[in-house]
């Protein structure tokens, strides 16, 4: 099953793709379910074509979610629980 992400193509350009679902790569990882996302204020500049990354690439980080599925190293968590993804891992 596919999923959708928002690209950023170039100044003022968004796109909604198809992509891959997200799969587990490591004993430590976690899959989250976004429930609720917010704007930084680098997502404003971003989009204005002034960020210092260049397109194209998945946009937005800031958001609270679901967790889905949990690698096996992963401890003081439950599928289920509701979780703030931070933007630096």
């Amino acid at each position: 099953m596919n999923m959708q992400a928002l690209y950023f193509n170039g100044a003022r350009c968004l796109e909604w793709r198809d992509v891959a679902q997200p799969r587990l790569e490591g004993a430590g990882e976690a899959i989250v379910r976004p429930l609720a996302v917010a704007t930084c204020d680098l997502d404003v500049a971003i989009v204005a074509g002034k960020g210092p990354f260049a397109p194209p690439f998945q946009i937005g980080h800031e958001f609270a979610g679901e967790i889905v599925e949990l690698g096996d190293d992963v401890d003081g968590f439950r599928i289920g629980d509701r979780v703030a993804v931070a933007f630096q891992p």
